[in-house]
């Protein structure tokens, strides 16, 4: 009985971490390297959010709740803060300056933040839902500068 208890205990503790996710932290990065490895992580997602909020300024466009001016502008803005994106990525790719990166995020950042000005005249319960994904994106571009190497 006691070999049965002591293999049952065994072959619990051997599965248990196959079986189960623990939840651990991500590890806080220690060197610069893994700091711009992180910075590079929050653009990935920000790439992702810009894609999203795309598709919903094109569904209220479809939807006719922009209209054919308004939409062509802020898909003009969405453009504009792609590249501003991609520029972002290449210096966090060659792990330029804190300073370098955070003048750039800026100038990003004042392009999101007109996107929604050429929207003057929709209703803002219309444009709420592009306005929280813009607000979205803002937050992880603050993600990005708090991740990288402080100068």
């Amino acid at each position: 009985m006691k070999k049965v208890i002591t293999g049952l205990v065994l072959s619990v503790v051997l599965i248990m971490p196959i079986g189960c996710k623990t939840n651990t932290a991500p590890a806080v990065p220690t060197t610069p390297t893994q700091k711009y490895q992180l910075a590079a992580t929050y653009m990935k997602d920000f790439a992702s959010d810009l894609e999203q909020a795309q598709a919903i300024e094109q569904n209220l466009y479809k939807g006719g709740a922009i209209p054919a001016a308004t939409h062509t502008q802020i898909e003009n803005g969405f453009n504009v803060a792609a590249g501003y994106g991609i520029q972002v990525d290449a210096l966090i790719l060659a792990e330029a300056s804190q300073t370098t990166i955070q003048a750039k995020i800026t100038t990003l950042t004042n392009t999101l933040t007109g996107i929604i000005a050429p929207a003057v005249g929709v209703s803002s319960a219309t444009t709420a839902q592009l306005q929280a994904a813009i607000s979205a994106m803002t937050q992880l571009l603050t993600q990005v500068l708090s991740a990288l190497p402080q100068a």
